[in-house]
């Protein structure tokens, strides 16, 4: 199964890539915006990719062709988000729209997550679960946060 991870160098991306990276069924891509902060360079496949750009994001992904996205990139710091509005709703909510868009295109596992640093192994334990099952194309909004609701967008959604 061909998985690509945006946001792999944040907290939750770098979780992830570390433990499917050893998964003999799993080929991983990572990607993210920068140079890549992945402390282990074997693997896994790495990607400079800025989320914010729908050109740049479909190229990669229409050109990868992964089975699953695991869209991790996120602006998730609250002062900075009120500070740089603009940024903050490009990478949360346009960069998420273009997912869904592209991740329909391919018939891709799209798993959008949202989560509190404390929460973070739970969620990568319930990612992990996925990896487990045959993943049919859906879209999973992964929501952890206290009470949230899942995003609906139309599509097939399913929760962990």
């Amino acid at each position: 199964m061909k998985v690509l991870i945006t946001g792999s160098n944040g907290l939750l991306g770098q979780k992830l890539v570390h433990k499917l990276r050893i998964d003999e069924s799993v080929e991983l891509i990572a990607t993210s915006k920068g140079k890549n902060r992945i402390s282990e360079k074997i693997g896994y496949n790495y990607i400079l990719l800025d989320v914010t750009k729908k050109e740049e994001l479909e190229k990669v992904i229409l050109s990868e062709k992964p089975d699953v996205i695991i869209n991790t990139a996120a602006m998730t710091n609250v002062d900075a988000c009120e500070d740089e509005k603009q940024e903050c709703d490009a990478l949360n909510i346009d960069a998420v729209k273009y997912l869904v868009d592209i991740s329909e295109q391919i018939d891709a596992h799209l798993i959008h997550s949202i989560t509190k640093d404390y929460e973070m192994g739970f969620l990568v334990k319930e990612l992990l679960k996925l990896f487990k099952r045959k993943l049919s194309p859906s879209i999973s909004w992964v929501s952890v946060l206290d009470g949230a609701e899942n995003v609906k967008c139309g599509t097939k959604i399913s929760e962990l």
